[in-house]
C-alpha cells in the first residue's frame, strides 16, 4: 500500500519563527533604525541652539555668503557656525521682548543693499544665486541684525549714563581744545511715501515727488495731491551725531534741497534740508563726544548681551 505524503500544517501565529527568519527580521529592523531613527544624520543637523536647528545646508550657504562679502576669500567654517549660532540667539532674545520682524522690513533691508550696489532686487538675487548663495541666507542675516538692533536699544540704552565729567575726561584724553571744534546743526523734514514692501511704482512716485518739492515752506500743502505721501517729522541733528556718509551728503545739500530717495521701514523716504546753523565750539565738542560715548556703550552692551545669551543657551554641537 502506497504511503500518503505527510500533511504540512500552516504555522499558527503563536509559533516561534525559525533562526533564519529571525536573522532576516533583525537585519530589516537594523536597516530601518539606521535610515529612519537618525534624523541628525539624514537631515545634516550640525548644531541645535535652544531647540532650533542649524543644518549643513545653512553652514554651506553662510560660508559662500561670507566668501562673497570678503572679496572671494574663504572664511573658516567656525566663523560661519558662530555667526549662525549668534543669529539664532539674537532672534530668540527678540522674541522674549515680543519684538517681531515683518518680512516687509527684511524686504526693504534687502532692497537697500541692492540699491547701494547699483542693482535691482532681482539682479541681486540672481547675483547671489550665480555664486551658489541662496538669497535666504542673506535675508536671515538681515532679519537677525534688525532684531538685535531693537534688542540692544531696549536693553542696552537703559544702562547708558553719560556724565558731563565723562565728556571732560574724554576731551582731556584726546588733548582737544573744545573751542577749535566746529559742528553744524541741520534741520530736516522727513518725507515718506508709504509702501508695503518693494514697489517700483511707489519708488517712481517718490522720485517724482522729490523732483516737484522745491522748498520746505508749506510742505503739507505741496504734498496734498500725493495720497500715499506725508511729512512725517521735522528733525534736528548735529553733524557730530551723524554717520560720516550722511554728514557728507548733507554738507553738499543746499538749503531747500533734498537727499536721494532711500528705502525705509515705512516704504521710501527722502529728506528736505530746511536749515543749517553752526554750533559754537564747546557745544559742538560736547555733542560729538557724547555721541561717540553713547555709540561705544551700545557696542559694549551688544557684546555683553550676546555673551550672556550664549552662556544661558543650550547649544548641542552634533559634530563633536
Amino acid at each position: 500500500m502506497a504511503r500518503q505524503p505527510a500533511s504540512v500544517k500552516p504555522r499558527s501565529n503563536g509559533d516561534m519563527s525559525s533562526p533564519l527568519e529571525s536573522l532576516v527580521l533583525a537585519g530589516v529592523v537594523f536597516v530601518c533604525l539606521l535610515l529612519c531613527a537618525t534624523p541628525s544624520v539624514a537631515q545634516g543637523i550640525v548644531v541645535v541652539v535652544n531647540g532650533q536647528l542649524i543644518t549643513q545646508n545653512d553652514v554651506t550657504n553662510r560660508l559662500r555668503l561670507l566668501a562673497l562679502t570678503n572679496g572671494g576669500k574663504a572664511a573658516p567654517r567656525e566663523t560661519a557656525l558662530d555667526e549662525l549660532i549668534d543669529e539664532r540667539l539674537k532672534l530668540q532674545e527678540a522674541r522674549k521682548l515680543r519684538i517681531t520682524i515683518d518680512e516687509s522690513q527684511v524686504d526693504r533691508a534687502f532692497a537697500s543693499i541692492a540699491e547701494r550696489t547699483k542693482l535691482s532686487v532681482d539682479q541681486l538675487r540672481q547675483a547671489l544665486k550665480s555664486r551658489g548663495v541662496n538669497p535666504s541666507t542673506l535675508r536671515d542675516r538681515l532679519r537677525g541684525d534688525i532684531a538685535w538692533q531693537l534688542v540692544v536699544q531696549q536693553r542696552g540704552q537703559r544702562a547708558i549714563n553719560i556724565r558731563d565729567q565723562d565728556i571732560v575726561d574724554a576731551l582731556k584724553k584726546r588733548g582737544q581744545d573744545p573751542e577749535n571744534i566746529r559742528s553744524v546743526e541741520y534741520t530736516m523734514a522727513q518725507i515718506v511715501v508709504f509702501s508695503k514692501g518693494e514697489s517700483p511704482a511707489r519708488r517712481k512716485e517718490a522720485d517724482a515727488i522729490r523732483a516737484s518739492v522745491k522748498s520746505c515752506d508749506n510742505l503739507a500743502e505741496q504734498l496734498r495731491r500725493a495720497r500715499e505721501a506725508a511729512v512725517r517729522s521735522t528733525i534736528r541733528r548735529s553733524s557730530a551725531d551723524l554717520p560720516p556718509p550722511i554728514r557728507l551728503v548733507l554738507e553738499k545739500t543746499p538749503i531747500n534741497g533734498s537727499t536721494e530717495v532711500q528705502t525705509s521701514p515705512l516704504g521710501y523716504e527722502f529728506y528736505m534740508l530746511c536749515d543749517k546753523q553752526e554750533i559754537p565750539g564747546r557745544d559742538a565738542a560736547q555733542a560729538q563726544i557724547r555721541s561717540e560715548l553713547v555709540e561705544l556703550e551700545l557696542e559694549q552692551a551688544s557684546r555683553r548681551l550676546l555673551r550672556d545669551a550664549r552662556q544661558a543657551a543650550v547649544i548641542d554641537n552634533r559634530e563633536k
